[in-house]
């Protein structure tokens, strides 16, 4: 019999707070193969919490840590002279990485596949940054934390929102790397900016104000060629190989990392050959003169400011 608080959606799974169980078989079952497939938090809910229920496929694979976190727990209104208690608490915290993705993404944005398999990709679930959680597209944050180059990806990329399960892309390959593709392309701006999270955000705020709108931001312009030329391979693909293809390369379970790099990579060179690449090459190149004297400009800026607080 269910009643008000008796269910509590998770995402991907329904959690029944009576019985400390989920409804349905936990998706990381394989995984985890010592605990039952329905338990919540470890199979230890008084003490652990559980984050989500789900988890992206095909374009990341996921790193699981766990950490015991203090928490003082209040008295009740009923008992006033009683003194609070501290409890440990196991947290799980699942960061991500990118899997072949990073190859096919290096391809379409001309950022180092190093750098790119090196980001540390996080769910931005409880937190305000970024701003736009559960959007058409959804959204997501590059910056430099902690000394690392980190993607925050909005939460409807990894678990079911609870707005009806609307704008969902938990497992949507082509949102992925769709969203990847641009993205990656900020490693760019944290190198030649070389500013802390707060300067760097300023930064692009200032862009943005000065731009009229986040899209005319030249920065955001030239992270969205990335996007673009993924989209023209896509295009490429599906006119001469059939609808989806790219999508089935990375949903296939039985396709292994180096099997998609090596289907990529045959995919690419014959579209590096194709007339819309060579027409496409001819305007990007008019477009990074001009984003090289905005460049220019950002740094003789930086030098100027940094001459007058010197008094140079």
């Amino acid at each position: 019999m269910k009643g008000e608080g008796n269910e509590q959606d998770y995402g991907m799974r329904i959690y029944d707070s009576r019985l400390g169980r989920f409804l349905s078989v936990d998706p990381l079952t394989k995984s985890y193969p010592w605990y039952t497939p329905y338990q919540f938090a470890g199979n230890t809910p008084l003490q652990a919490v559980d984050l989500d229920g789900g988890e992206p496929k095909s374009v990341v694979k996921q790193t699981v840590t766990y950490s015991v976190a203090n928490i003082t727990l209040d008295p009740e209104i009923d008992e006033p002279n009683k003194m609070p208690q501290t409890a440990s608490v196991l947290v799980k915290k699942i960061d991500y990485s990118f899997t072949a993705a990073a190859h096919l993404l290096s391809l379409v944005s001309g950022v180092n596949e190093a750098d790119i398999s090196a980001i540390k990709i996080v769910n931005s679930v409880g937190t305000l940054f970024p701003l736009y959680e559960v959007l058409p597209g959804g959204g997501a944050a590059t910056i430099k934390q902690d000394g690392q180059n980190t993607i925050r990806m909005a939460s409807n990329y990894f678990s079911t929102p609870s707005i009806g399960g609307k704008y969902d892309y938990s497992n949507n390959v082509n949102a992925w790397l769709g969203l990847a593709s641009h993205e990656v392309g900020h490693l760019r701006d944290i190198k030649e900016l070389d500013e802390g999270p707060i300067g760097y955000m300023a930064t692009f705020a200032k862009g943005y104000i000065a731009a009229g709108s986040h899209d005319g931001y030249w920065r955001e312009q030239r992270a969205e060629e990335g996007a673009t030329e993924l989209d023209n391979f896509k295009g490429f693909i599906n006119k001469r190989y059939g609808m989806g293809k790219l999508r089935e390369l990375f949903e296939n379970p039985n396709n292994t990392d180096a099997i998609i790099i090596r289907r990529v990579d045959q995919w690419w060179k014959q579209y590096q050959k194709s007339e819309d690449v060579r027409k496409t090459n001819e305007i990007n190149h008019l477009k990074k003169i001009d984003q090289w004297w905005n460049i220019l400009g950002d740094r003789q800026k930086k030098q100027k400011k940094t001459q007058e607080k010197t008094g140079g």
